[in-house]
């Protein structure tokens, strides 16, 4: 349940939006990891970082270790959703809220950040990065940031809205 003064965009994007992307990612990382691992950035998993290996090193079938990891990967997705969906909808305190969004603004500066190590890397050999290793965290960083500034919401005292 929303506290009262929560608007509707950050409900829709706390409540429904994030958890079904999070859904989304258990999904091809348990049951298509190469497929994910083609939609999210081609890292390659041998040591040279030239085009051709790049190219080639998403086509090979992962190896037992590599989908230890991506199932790991897997698992920690389907943390945040059960995390986000069951807590918000547990409680109507924005205290909680706010504090469950600045956990998960963490988790995403971590995520970007290694996106832009490895990333950089390859990047540096003319691959340059995928959209989707940018959007979804940037996004949501803008969104709980927003958030965690108050922006858009009611105050307690005068009922203004913060603008951005």
């Amino acid at each position: 349940m929303a506290p009262k003064n929560i608007p509707l965009i950050y409900t829709l994007f706390f409540l429904y939006l994030e958890p079904l992307s999070l859904l989304a990612g258990v999904y091809y990382t348990l049951f298509s990891p190469q497929k994910y691992l083609e939609i999210v950035h081609a890292i390659p998993t041998v040591t040279s970082y030239s085009s051709a290996t790049a190219a080639s090193a998403v086509a090979k079938p992962l190896d037992h270790s590599a989908m230890v990891l991506v199932t790991q990967l897997a698992n920690v997705y389907f943390l945040f959703f059960l995390t986000e969906s069951l807590v918000l909808r547990a409680t109507s305190e924005a205290g909680v809220w706010k504090v469950l969004m600045a956990a998960l603004m963490v988790a995403d500066v971590g995520h970007l950040t290694i996106v832009w190590r490895f990333g950089g890397e390859v990047a540096a050999e003319g691959l340059g990065l995928a959209a989707a290793d940018w959007a979804k965290p940037a996004v949501m960083m803008v969104i709980r940031g927003a958030f965690l500034l108050d922006v858009g919401m009611t105050g307690k005292r005068g009922g203004k809205r913060k603008e951005l």
